[in-house]
């Protein structure tokens, strides 16, 4: 081996160092936690400073690292090809063996770049992002500073190229399954709790769920006539401990509006609650909105227009339920009790072996995630609901579905309402639950579907106790 091709291995082996130097801290500015370092910072630690002030600069940090490591890969390459397959060309006869040993010589060092120069760092940056990124900064910001002029020269090419094909500035978009592959790895790692990774989902689906899947359905709207007295109305409001109640005339399809327990209490605090005064005179303006309205929507109206409660109406202007603030909150961080909420039943209650006792009105979906299964209603909402589409005609007590997994005995009705059903597992969950799914049209037998009955949804507590 003479002295070039000694020298070039040598070469080759600093810019592998380089590189995965660059990589190592590139990849932990990448996945450092602003949080963590934030705290630091107003501890009084000035890497962390430091490094919250480079992490403002990702463009160009992002711009730089390309940069680094496009000439870092140009330098590898002329060097490997004066190592191995200079003396080729140089010499007089080449045998095979040769240039087989050339060609190993470069497959050797694009390898090792890819693992040691690649591979190696990031995996390493990543896991100790907060101590490398606070340890590569002061070098990763004088690279910057350095190189200033080359990349915001690229970064505005990249711009202007950009703009011809329609887009007017670059932008680093972050899709909805990166955030929900991010939590589960925190979750896996142990950094974001259960909790908090099904806070995370709820909000992502938020923008999914329809107002019918989370209001109180009209069946269970407990509401007062617009001519009743204004002492029977406290009553109400005494017994149920709602802050405010529909208010209808002639029936709950005609809501005109919405009484509140603080006017009421305003007006006996002045001595004025006669109980010849009506309700009527107390109506105050209810806000209306349909089944197919999106929940985050309603949930930034209801800010906005300052109101906690909404009627939701179906297509034929009808009352089909009621939604409040509460329960689209609830839909994020789960069930919201107070002390009027004591006598609530559980959704369900596993009784083992497999065993569980599960109240109708729960949303297929969470009874899906329950049981670790897959039944599908696409026109209804609940477990009842399922149950109708699958029959075909109002069960009665003791009556039993089969499907694959799950047999499911109807255990009480309260006139046409499903109110308790009891489920027990055929088999234990499936890990892998691709094939496992249950349709309507699978699992009907016999019976013809219908529709189910308007007032078979699921069953919430009617507005918030505030």
């Amino acid at each position: 081996m003479d002295d070039s091709t000694s020298g070039s291995l040598l070469g080759i082996a600093i810019s592998i160092a380089l590189y995965a130097l660059l990589t190592l801290s590139y990849a932990a500015l990448s996945n450092v936690r602003q949080s963590s370092l934030q705290e630091e910072a107003e501890e009084g630690n000035r890497r962390a400073e430091k490094t919250l002030a480079l992490l403002k600069k990702s463009s160009q940090v992002g711009a730089t690292y390309a940069v680094l490591t496009m000439a870092l890969t140009f330098i590898i390459a002329v060097l490997a090809s004066n190592a191995f397959l200079q003396p080729l060309v140089a010499a007089t006869e080449v045998e095979e063996s040769q240039v087989a040993l050339g060609v190993l010589g470069m497959a050797s060092v694009a390898a090792l770049t890819i693992i040691l120069g690649r591979s190696v760092p990031e995996g390493v940056g990543s896991s100790y992002a907060d101590s490398i990124a606070m340890l590569f900064t002061s070098a990763m910001s004088l690279s910057v500073t350095l190189l200033s002029p080359l990349t915001r020269g690229l970064m505005f090419i990249s711009r202007a190229v950009a703009g011809v094909f329609g887009g007017g500035q670059l932008v680093n978009t972050v899709t909805e399954e990166e955030i929900l592959s991010l939590v589960n790895e925190g979750n896996t790692e142990g950094t974001i709790e259960d909790k908090e990774k099904e806070m995370i989902f709820s909000v992502l689906q938020l923008n999914e769920t329809n107002v019918r899947e989370v209001m109180t359905p009209r069946i269970d709207i407990v509401a007062v006539d617009v001519n009743t007295p204004l002492t029977e109305a406290l009553d109400n409001f005494i017994d149920t401990g709602f802050s405010r109640l529909p208010v209808f005339e002639e029936n709950i399809d005609n809501i005109v509006g919405l009484l509140y327990a603080k006017d009421l209490l305003n007006l006996w605090r002045r001595g004025g609650l006669q109980s010849d005064r009506t309700v009527r005179e107390m109506v105050r303006p209810a806000y209306f909105v349909p089944e197919t309205k999106l929940a985050d929507e309603l949930l930034r109206e209801l800010q906005s227009r300052k109101v906690h409660m909404a009627i939701v109406v179906d297509e034929y202007g009808g009352t089909s339920g009621l939604v409040t603030i509460e329960n689209l909150i609830e839909e994020i961080v789960g069930d919201i009790q107070d002390e009027y909420d004591y006598n609530e039943e559980e959704e369900y209650t596993r009784n083992g072996n497999g065993e569980y006792l599960i109240d109708a009105s729960m949303d297929l979906d969470d009874f899906n995630e329950l049981l670790e299964v897959h039944l599908q209603a696409p026109e209804t909402d609940t477990l009842g609901g399922y149950i109708y589409m699958r029959l075909g005609h109002v069960p009665d007590e003791g009556e039993v579905i089969e499907t694959d997994e799950l047999t499911m005995t109807v255990l009480s009705i309260d006139g046409r309402r499903i109110r308790k059903v009891e489920v027990m597992r055929k088999t234990p969950p499936e890990t892998d639950t691709e094939n496992t799914e249950t349709t309507i049209e699978d699992a009907a037998e016999a019976s013809s579907s219908t529709e189910p009955p308007e007032d078979d949804d699921s069953s919430q507590p009617l507005a918030d106790a505030s």
